[in-house]
């Protein structure tokens, strides 16, 4: 069974050790929008929040982090949402479940209007499944 759980902004710190590698997997798809170093300075700073996914066996946690999320509020002028910036992992599709319904526990709990995410076209297909629906399409162009 997998377990979700947001790591206290103090234990970011002892927790980065074990996650700077699922980080630095997600860190080419910001296209030089941000190095690792930003995102650790994000979540020290309490701007981020940092939720690990790992498998809990009778109870008994063998201290190995299987995937990441991370988060963030977003504040519109009518609407406060819960955006997801990042996730990384393997098995995606044995956590996903656990983590959307967590996700939307704490974003109801936090006063949030709902939740949203940006990725690459795959996550699409995967997040369908369990009751997203895309919105917009965000494109880009670089000057001259």
């Amino acid at each position: 069974m997998y377990k979700v759980s947001l790591v206290p902004t103090n234990e970011i710190t002892n927790t980065w050790e074990k996650i700077e590698g699922l980080v630095d997997k997600v860190i080419p798809y910001t296209y030089g929008r941000m190095l690792a170093v930003d995102v650790l300075h994000s979540l020290i700073i309490n701007h981020y929040h940092l939720w690990i996914i790992y498998k809990e066996d009778e109870g008994k946690w063998d201290g190995k982090i299987e995937a990441i999320a991370i988060t963030e509020f977003m504040k519109y002028p009518r609407k406060t949402v819960l955006m997801i910036n990042f996730i990384s992992g393997d098995k995606l599709d044995d956590w996903i479940k656990d983590l959307d319904r967590v996700l939307v526990k704490f974003s109801k709990k936090s006063g949030c209007d709902f939740l949203e995410g940006c990725g690459r076209a795959g996550w699409e297909r995967k997040v369908t499944k369990i009751g997203w629906k895309k919105m917009f399409t965000i494109v880009e162009k670089h000057h001259g």
